[in-house]
């Protein structure tokens, strides 16, 4: 006995899979230089190459519904903090739930399992004391 697998196309013309169209080429781009296919032998080498840039450092930056400039040192915060904070100011009791888990795994992967437990024992409380609470 013997199997064979063909293809039952869904129309009669070919059009569509002759288009080869691409969604997002940056994906294609990247699949490229994760297999390797940048360092070819075969690669083309580019004859002429022309670079042109300038870059300007960010000391201030204002926010659409704002009227006055803030000011901003890149060394002390990162812009995005700045300019799209998050709107609770404490994770709620199932977001903490999922970073401990999360943080608890990340130990496991690491091989510190030995800390689990203090994590477990010095946390847990502090945790549950708020759910208490609200």
């Amino acid at each position: 006995m013997s199997w064979r697998i063909e293809p039952t196309p869904r129309s009669a013309g070919i059009e569509e899979g002759l288009a080869a169209r691409v969604h997002d080429a940056l994906w294609l781009l990247a699949r490229q230089w994760q297999l390797g296919e940048f360092h070819g032998k075969d690669a083309g080498t580019p004859a002429i190459v022309q670079l042109a840039g300038s870059t300007t450092p960010i000391s201030s930056w204002r926010g659409a519904q704002q009227t006055t400039w803030s000011t901003f040192d890149p060394g002390e915060n990162p812009l995005d903090s700045l300019v799209e904070p998050e709107d609770e100011s404490t994770p709620d009791y199932r977001e903490r739930v999922e970073a401990g888990a999360y943080f608890r795994r990340m130990l496991a992967a690491a091989g510190l399992e030995r800390y689990q437990q203090a994590f477990v024992d010095n946390y847990y409380r502090e945790c549950m004391a708020d759910v208490v609470r609200h």
